[in-house]
């Protein structure tokens, strides 16, 4: 079950977006805050969420700052965030925190509940495995762990959040492998997963632990498309 927290220092957004939420589910536990700095430091205790209503325009500490402690100082890439605002634009820096959606005030009902189901649905897809073999040893992994495949000769490198793998395999066995997950092949000798991934250039991809995979000119069209798939599964 998901576990939700709504973090925003207007109490009546809060109670609004609360009441929503258990009106679709009440089975959900939701964890309001009325601070960035209070949602720091519970998540500081090792507490985590798997989706958040963050306001962006949030007291001293911002959301900006409150989502980029969460990717890089708690390295969690996992956790959705849905940040709320008054503006009806936002600030090119938001995207570095790889957020899920924006939802503008006044709060619409049926968007909120969207971006629930969304995240569960993609909490549910990242709890898939990769199963590969090192020797007689068959290993699974989180596909949301996976960072990177490398292919060098007849091995495959496998980049992961904790740990470096190889083993015997050819990178489009990995491919067909990983066909019904968020994966770009932007290399022939590269696999990328697409959450993991922090910035795409054109001709390169700056992954989340600050590795650079090549573009190839041949695969520059369709990591474009892939991109902009990928961004409208996210648009509700």
């Amino acid at each position: 079950m998901m576990r939700i927290a709504v973090c925003d220092d207007a109490v009546e957004i809060c109670s609004e977006i609360e009441n929503i939420i258990l009106d679709y589910d009440k089975q959900l536990p939701v964890d309001v805050f009325y601070s960035g700095e209070t949602l720091i430091n519970y998540m500081k205790d090792g507490n985590r969420f798997d989706l958040i209503f963050l306001d962006i325009e949030i007291g001293k500490i911002n959301g900006v700052e409150v989502g980029r402690f969460i990717r890089d100082e708690l390295n969690d890439h996992i956790t959705k965030i849905v940040y709320i605002s008054s503006k009806s634009s936002y600030d090119r820096q938001l995207f570095d925190v790889q957020p899920l959606n924006f939802l503008s005030k006044p709060l619409d009902r049926k968007k909120i509940i969207q971006n629930i189901k969304l995240a569960a649905t993609l909490l549910e897809k990242e709890n898939k495995t990769f199963s590969f073999k090192i020797g007689n040893e068959i290993h699974r992994l989180p596909i949301k762990e996976i960072i990177y495949f490398e292919s060098a000769g007849r091995q495959i490198k496998l980049i992961s959040t904790n740990e470096v793998y190889h083993f015997y395999g050819r990178i489009d066995s990995v491919a067909e492998q990983l066909f019904a997950s968020r994966f770009i092949v932007p290399h022939r000798s590269y696999i990328v997963n697409y959450d993991n991934i922090k910035i795409i250039e054109k001709d390169s991809i700056k992954m989340i632990n600050g590795d650079i995979i090549p573009v190839s000119r041949t695969k520059t069209k369709n990591v474009k498309e892939m991109q902009i798939k990928y961004e409208e599964d996210n648009i509700l």
